[in-house]
């Protein structure tokens, strides 16, 4: 409470305190602190200067009676030693160590809390902040000191670790993201592992730091700080590039946990501590004496000092302790003895346990402790270890093995190097195979980041395989073109400031933010000038880089309504850009370099407005600087942003697309919309135009197939809608009705731009924003010389202010005058007249400004500053553009108060009857006027009747009949009415167009017209189709798109005013062709490849039946072959057996007979078997022999007539199986041969087949039926012709070489739409009839005959030929 009072008593009445440190023992870590209210006394006055040495402010005291602290001041009190006392002591042993902390002690901290009286860096201050516990340094602590998380509403993973105005240090941090290189870096190292090993009293720090993922291809330049690691003894290091089967760092031979203990031991008490790790396997404990340990002698020098203690440990509570040093002796000692100042530090273990979480206990069992002795003993770290070592596969790691010595400074040695990889996997869908492209490319880095594939070697297999986890790669491949085209531009070789050459863009840099992958990827394209575009699952990329221009957008193309612009001012744009980069060759430290423009200097009134522009992955200075140009460049000639929406037709344009832009609303080009016809030689516009022959001129055209055709126009002096071309069109690429044009003098026609955002609106209109396009952007230097500014302005004449008057007007409101300022101008009567008017007032005081818009020639400020000086400026409005003006001043007087009377009537009220109705008049001035009230009737101030009450002297009204009356009254500020002013009006019903041009698009209506009249809003279409009922819509414009569904329409059009539509133009017929859509005919594709695979497998199941037919036919005729041979031994047994028969003669008769009978049967098997002819006949032969032979035979006849018959028997049975296997063998062919018809049903299908099985169907033809659930397939294919119907629920489809129809056809869409032939769909040559009325058609030339005597018509002109090609009559305009 004594030093709350004491603060308070500060803060009141302004005393101060004294601290008083209490230091028990010098040599060890034992002090309280006190404060004490200063009271201007001695040092007795706070203090018990008995036995105790005193040290005010650091420097000892001598007299305590006679010395008096200051307010601030600080007393530091210690037992006094024997033997000189401790001043002696610190003379010998502590000054010099004392010394080496005085940079680090926290002496600033008591300067500040107490005043300069106390030093930082004295001995008082040493001992203040207790350095004197830390003698020869507590080396553990101050390498490696703990790190905590900060908190923070920022997130750490927004600012990489890599980057910044000093090079990396390695943080120890978990939960970092792991880095991802490409092309060179200086990483920011992540500390994996950190153990501090003890060998004796030396200590060595193992660190293992991590650069990220990997493979990288080198590490190089390893320092500590700005130091080669080779200028440091005593260390190890090995590194690693990351791969997958990359070996751990051999001197982490298993992974330690070190975990900080801190704590003094007191003799005769224990500390327990429980290991970290729950899988160790070994404990050590390190225990540290930091002050040494020693005996001081009488004479200052040092003598032995013993310290014992016990190391214990056991696994959980319900183990047993056991010794370190005796397991089977729990109470055995460890016992350190030295003589020494320097800090001793002593490692102890214990090996070879069951893996488990362990509590260990230190017990301090013996310790001398008198003022001589320095003995104080700390526990300062218990390592766990566990079995087993990490290789970290993927990971680029550094370790490093170090001895603790007096080279290193305090914390963390600050580890750094650089890392470079060369090379990234991209896939190559040419190719069909993954290639290596340079990773510091930053296109195909960004590609990387998208894909993100990785060749990763198999450790079964010991081959490599790629793969990858980001975007597919067919997603990619997709815009492979766009890819390799940005990845050139790129690598394109270009000079440099010093004439070098080099790559254009490169990309080093390392990845180490928490970032999404498209997030990443663009930042790498940025450096590239890309910009990556989805489409859909697709990813393209566009280039921001010269080129060409592919289309053009002017009134014809876009919605009036929608065009806006906006600039950047001169004043706003910045003139130097400051560029930040990580220069390579400064260890990629951020590095600033300021580039000027050459404009810089040139007003003396402009202020400074340097931009900044930061470049991540930038290390070369060459680059950075051609970054800065393009910046620069680009801020002073890129000023103009236009946005539009477009006809659908713009959705083919893309981002980064070069457009030229024409329109009235920027000025920029003369005219531009829509062409109504063009020959070769001539365009007409929808529009007149005005040119001059002192003047060149150029169009632009876009036509329906996306063609951009420049032709320049002949020169003259013309006003008019058609344009003559010095250039003809070629024959295939005359331009179309409604193709989009662009009107201008040379050079000036349009304005370049790039496309920088384009988005659907709606189903029929594009919404583009267009950023101004200018070469400079894109130079190497900044030398406009070479890039001179166009003036895109269309230059024509327009009217202009010629000059202002402003007068005061005063009126009573109230007690108080009011004073108005009313201002009226004149225009030029020559020239385009303005949309409007900005009128400007401002008072010189600067107390008061204001500022009107109208579209009239005078306006009233009401109520102005009175007694200022006001400048009036009237300015004129050309669409979003506000160009020329004059001005004006006056002086306002004190307003004095005016009577009020009763208005005079309005006076020259008159009615202009244009698009809207608008009514004028001329001010009432003889008094303060509240309103005017326009109306209908007489009857002032009634609700029936009002148009409006307005305080202007113009009004635009609504008017709900086309002939009427019109009151106008003024009213003053109490009501009073003026007499009215009256006037008739009659607006007449606008006039039919004149002309009209139709056109069938796919799903719409194309509708041109004349332009509008200035009395009418718009024009209205209306379509009737044969099938759709009569719709109608309404445009301001005459170009108008309608969408409508398939069929064929009859379209009108007329204008429209304000009171309703005027009268209709003779209708055209239009046909508008069916939308097919997409996915119908893919699923109609998918049932047709559903039908053949349902057919395919019953024809090859066909064809294994026509192969088993085969093979039963094959056999057959083995047998037939076989009963052939035996049918020809029977014979020739029957042949023996005549000649048997010529040595009977006696039964010759018998013999004969039998022979004829076998020549009998012989005949048979000749007719039966064709296969045994030739048997048949030798059997013949032979019967024949044996006759002769019957007839001399005279002997055995009996005999032999029994061998005869018995060889008869045997040989009708060989042809009786002849015969059978002929039978069979002509089945089997039949089988083979015959077509056949095949119907089989499965599960899910039904097919029949009508084929030839002698061949294969697919050659030799079938027909087949097929039928599953989704459709039905008739079909006839002969060798690959193929006629077929396909019937589906998506639609039928026909195929075939010829389709004839021979009856009567409807066709409900399209084509012959409800017995009507398409518009248009019918040309001359296709016309072949006896005669031919009511027809009008552009039917080119019509000739009665090719030669001879004729008669020819084409175009404008009819000729007449005698019978020699002469021509003799020629009629019309030539």
């Amino acid at each position: 409470m004594a030093v709350a009072d004491c603060r308070i008593l500060q803060t009141k009445g302004g005393e101060t305190m004294i601290q008083i440190v209490m230091v028990e023992n010098p040599f060890e870590m034992k002090k309280e602190i006190h404060s004490g209210c200063y009271n201007q006394g001695n040092v007795c006055a706070y203090v018990d200067p008995t036995a105790k040495d005193i040290y005010l402010n650091g420097v000892l005291v001598e007299d305590v009676e006679h010395t008096y602290p200051q307010d601030g001041a600080q007393l530091i009190v210690m037992p006094h030693i024997e033997g000189g006392g401790l001043k002696k002591v610190l003379g010998f042993v502590a000054m010099i160590a004392l010394t080496m902390y005085a940079g680090s002690i926290a002496g600033g901290l008591w300067r500040g809390a107490l005043g300069s009286a106390f030093a930082g860096g004295t001995v008082g201050a040493t001992l203040a902040s207790g350095a004197v516990m830390f003698l020869g340094g507590k080396i553990i602590n101050s390498i490696f000191p703990q790190q905590t998380p900060k908190m923070s509403w920022m997130s750490e993973q927004e600012t990489s670790r890599s980057y910044g105005w000093d090079i990396p240090t390695p943080t120890a941090m978990a939960g970092q993201v792991v880095g991802e290189t490409y092309g060179e870096c200086l990483p920011a190292p992540q500390l994996l592992e950190a153990h501090v090993e003890t060998i004796g009293d030396k200590q060595y720090l193992n660190l293992l730091y991590s650069g990220g993922y990997g493979p990288v291809d080198s590490i190089d330049n390893i320092r500590i700080d700005y130091t080669d690691i080779s200028v440091f003894s005593g260390v190890e290091l090995e590194t690693r590039l990351g791969t997958n089967d990359q070996t751990p760092i051999s001197f982490f031979k298993n992974t330690p946990l070190d975990q900080s203990v801190g704590v003094e031991l007191v003799k005769g008490s224990s500390v327990v501590r429980t290991s970290n790790s729950k899988r160790a396997s070994k404990l050590e404990v390190t225990l540290e004496w930091p002050g040494g340990l020693y005996h001081i002698n009488d004479e200052g020098g040092y003598e032995n000092a013993t310290v014992k203690f016990i190391l214990k440990y056991r696994r959980g509570k319900d183990d047993a302790w056991h010794n370190f040093k005796h397991q089977g002796n729990t109470e055995s000692e460890y016992s350190v003895t030295m003589a020494t100042a320097d800090a001793v530090r002593r490692t102890f273990s214990v090996e070879g346990l069951e893996p488990g979480q362990y509590d260990v206990q230190v017990t301090l069992t013996e310790r001398p402790t008198t003022t001589r002795y320095q003995t104080m003993t700390q526990w300062t770290i218990m390592t766990s270890y566990t079995d087993g070592v990490y290789s970290r596969p993927n990971k680029v790691l550094v370790g490093l093995r170090i001895l603790a010595t007096n080279q290193l400074s305090s914390g963390i040695p600050s580890v750094n190097w650089r890392q470079k990889r060369k090379a990234v996997h991209i896939w190559d869908p040419v190719a069909g195979e993954y290639v290596e492209k340079a990773a510091d490319n930053p296109i195909w880095a960004a590609y990387d980041i998208l894909h993100h594939c990785r060749k990763l070697k198999n450790i079964r297999t010991g081959k490599y395989d790629f793969v990858a986890d980001g975007v597919a790669k067919e997603s990619l491949g997709a815009y492979w073109e766009e890819w390799v085209s940005a990845a050139a531009y790129a690598d394109e070789e270009i000079l440099n400031q010093d004439g070098e050459k080099e790559p254009r863009f490169r990309f080093d840099a390392i990845f180490d933010t928490a970032q999404k992958r498209m997030t990443a990827a663009q930042k790498a394209a940025n450096i590239g000038h890309a910009v990556i575009i989805p489409h859909g699952r697709n990813y393209g990329i566009v280039v921001d880089r010269p080129g060409a221009m592919t289309q053009i957008f002017g009134e014809g193309r876009t919605t009036v309504s929608t065009v806006k612009g906006s600039f950047s001012s001169k004043e706003d744009r910045a003139r130097a850009i400051e560029v930040t980069y990580n220069d390579g060759e400064n260890d990629f430290k951020n590095t600033v370099m300021t580039i000027r423009s050459p404009n810089y200097n040139k007003d003396s009134a402009w202020t400074d407005n340097t931009a900044p522009l930061s470049l991540f992955g930038v290390r070369r200075r060459s680059q950075a600087y051609r970054e800065a140009i393009t910046a620069l460049a680009t801020n002073e000639r890129q000023v103009q942003t236009v946005t539009l929406s477009a006809d659908i037709d713009a959705i083919v344009a893309e981002y980064g697309d070069i457009v030229g832009f024409n329109h009235a609303v920027s000025r920029i080009g003369i005219a531009s919309g829509r062409i109504v016809t063009a020959t070769k030689s001539t365009v007409t516009l929808d529009r007149e135009v005005e040119i001059s022959a002192v003047k060149t001129y150029e169009l632009y055209i876009q036509t329906a197939a996306d063609t951009l055709i420049k032709r320049k126009i002949a020169a003259r002096d013309y006003k008019g809608d058609t344009l003559l071309l010095e250039t003809p069109f070629d024959d295939d690429r005359i331009p179309e009705l409604h193709d989009n044009y662009a009107f201008g003098e040379t050079n000036k026609a349009v304005k370049p731009f790039r496309i920088v955002g384009a988005a659907r609106n709606g189903d029929m209109l594009v919404d583009l924003t267009l950023a101004e396009y200018d070469e400079a952007m894109y130079a190497t230097e900044l030398d406009y010389a070479k890039y001179p500014e166009v003036d895109y302005t269309d230059t024509s004449e327009t009217a202009n202010v010629l000059t202002v008057v402003a007068t005061e007007r005063s009126y009573e409101a109230g007690d108080a005058a009011v004073v108005d300022v009313f201002v009226k101008w004149t225009m030029s009567k020559s020239g385009r007249s303005p949309d409007g008017y900005i009128v400007e007032l401002s008072g010189r005081s600067g107390d008061y400004s204001d500022q009107n818009r109208t579209e009239k020639t005078s306006c009233t400020f009401h109520n102005v500053k009175q007694g200022e000086t006001y400048d009036i400026t009237v300015k004129c409005v050309f669409g979003e553009i506000t160009i020329g003006g004059a001005a004006t001043m006056l002086k306002v007087s004190a307003g004095t108060k005016a009577p009020t009377v009763k208005p005079d009537a309005p006076q020259k009220l008159n009615v202009v009857m244009g698009r809207t109705v608008k009514v004028f008049w001329n001010e009432v001035t003889n008094t303060h006027i509240a309103c005017y009230e326009l109306r209908t009737n007489a009857d002032k101030g009634k609700t029936e009747g009002l148009l409006l009450q307005t305080k202007d002297i113009q009004a635009s009204v609504e008017l709900k009949n086309r002939k009427g009356t019109l009151y106008l009254f003024a009213k003053n500020r109490i009501g009073q009415y003026s007499d009215p002013a009256k006037i008739d009006y009659e607006k007449t019903v606008p006039r039919a167009p004149k002309w009209l041009n139709v056109a069938g698009k796919m799903g719409a209506v194309a509708i041109t017209t004349e332009a509008v009249p200035n009395d009418c809003i718009g024009v209205v279409a209306k379509l009737k189709g044969v099938s759709t009922p009569e719709r109608t819509v309404k445009s301001e414009s005459p170009d108008m798109m309608v969408a409508a569904e398939p069929d064929v329409y009859a379209v009108k059009v007329a204008f429209y005013d304000q009171f309703g539509e005027g009268a209709e133009s003779a209708a055209q017929d239009v046909a508008v062709k069916a939308t097919i859509n997409k996915d119908a005919i893919e699923n109609l594709n998918v049932t047709q490849g559903d039908l053949d695979a349902v057919l395919a497998k019953q024809l090859q199941d066909m064809q294994s039946d026509t192969a088993a037919a085969k093979k039963t036919a094959g056999a057959a005729q083995t047998t037939a072959n076989n009963a052939n041979t035996a049918a020809s031994n029977a014979v020739k047994t029957a042949g023996a057996a005549q000649s048997t028969a010529n040595g009977a003669k006696q039964t010759a008769d018998t013999a004969n007979k039998t022979a004829n009978t076998a020549n009998t049967t012989a005949g048979e098997a000749k007719t039966t078997a064709n296969s045994a002819n030739t048997a048949a006949g030798n059997a013949a032969k032979a019967a024949g022999e044996a006759k002769t032979t019957a007839n001399n035979a005279n002997t055995a006849a009996g005999a032999a007539q029994t061998t005869a018959n018995a060889a008869n028997t045997k040989g009708d049975n060989a042809i009786k199986s002849a015969n059978d296997a002929k039978t069979t063998a002509a089945a089997a062919q039949k089988t083979a041969n015959d077509v056949v018809v095949r119907v089989k049903a499965t599960q899910d299908s039904v097919t029949s087949i009508v084929a030839k099985l002698s061949g294969n169907p697919q050659t030799s033809g079938y027909s087949a039926i097929t039928q599953i659930y989704s459709g039905l397939q008739l079909k006839v294919d002969k060798n690959g012709v193929v006629s077929a119907i396909n019937v589906a629920p998506g639609g039928v489809r026909i195929d075939g070489k010829v389709l004839h129809v021979t009856g009567a056809t409807q066709f409900d869409n399209n084509i012959i739409a409800n017995r009507m032939i398409q518009a248009r769909a019918i040309t001359a040559d296709k016309l072949n009839v006896g005669s031919l009325s009511a027809i009008s058609a552009d039917i080119g030339l019509l000739r009665t005959r090719t030669s001879g005597e004729r008669v020819e018509m084409e175009n404008n002109q009819i000729r007449v030929y005698d019978a020699n090609n002469k021509l003799r009559v020629r009629m019309g305009v030539w």
